[in-house]
């Protein structure tokens, strides 16, 4: 079987929790990719490494451009819902890109 490729390696907590976890979304076995799908997961790629090192503003548009092309994915607004929660109460300056949910 072939390998899937996973856009979303977030790494998040559950509240309550010190250990973070991997979450993946699949977007189906990589050599059937079509090169729509490959640019976007490279896009969401750059994207997700500004977003993680924390110049949030920069991985916007990206993430704004893939929620209007691929609306039916939760994945964009996510992201556009934490770098808006994050521009309003930052994260420490020691934050090493995981997302800790506030609620259970």
């Amino acid at each position: 079987m072939a390998r899937l490729c996973r856009p979303n390696r977030a790494r998040v907590r559950v509240k309550g929790q010190d250990k973070a976890v991997r979450i993946h979304e699949p977007m189906g076995p990589a050599r059937e990719l079509k090169p729509g799908e490959r640019e976007q997961l490279a896009l969401y790629n750059e994207a997700l490494t500004l977003y993680r090192s924390q110049p949030w503003e920069p991985a916007r548009p990206t993430f704004a451009h893939w929620r209007q092309r691929s609306p039916r994915r939760a994945l964009y607004p996510l992201y556009l819902e934490r770098i808006a929660h994050f521009a309003h109460q930052p994260p420490p300056t020691d934050r090493d890109g995981t997302y800790t949910f506030l609620t259970k």
